[in-house]
């Protein structure tokens, strides 16, 4: 009987720890398709509006003016999408990604944008972090 409870609890906690991987593996997968549309989008860009260069504090969006002039906003609406906004055709929007609890953006440079996304599966309380940054190849200075 004490073989059996102790192999159950093993199974238990075995069962549970694949449980938070299979999460933790999912917030992965979100975070990196997020990451990476959000890096070709950014790509494109011809000037980054805001955050300014010699801001001290991160931001919430990346403001951004694509290749055909085009003022565009991404951030994290309320259900936890990142989303990019096109204000040049009528607030437009596009999901880049899901389950998306934070974005903060810097810049370290005149060209280049870090960023960090904070995903977090509500039902577990499971949470990942993504830190990346992306160089505009199209800059207009």
């Amino acid at each position: 009987a004490i073989c059996a409870g102790f192999a159950a609890e093993l199974y238990i906690r075995s069962v549970d720890v694949e449980r938070r991987l299979g999460v933790k593996l999912d917030l992965l997968h979100h975070a990196q398709i997020a990451s990476l549309k959000m890096s070709r989008k950014l790509r494109e860009a011809s000037e980054i509006v805001s955050p300014p260069e010699s801001a001290t504090q991160t931001r919430p969006y990346i403001i951004y003016i694509n290749e055909l002039n085009e003022l565009r906003v991404i951030y994290v609406n309320t259900q936890g999408q990142l989303v990019e906004m096109n204000r040049s055709d009528g607030d437009k929007e596009e999901i880049l990604g899901r389950g998306i609890k934070q974005l903060r953006a810097h810049r370290k440079g005149h060209r280049l944008v870090n960023y960090h996304l904070n995903l977090e599966d509500q039902p577990s309380g499971e949470k990942f972090n993504l830190v990346s940054g992306i160089c505009i190849r199209n800059s207009i200075h």
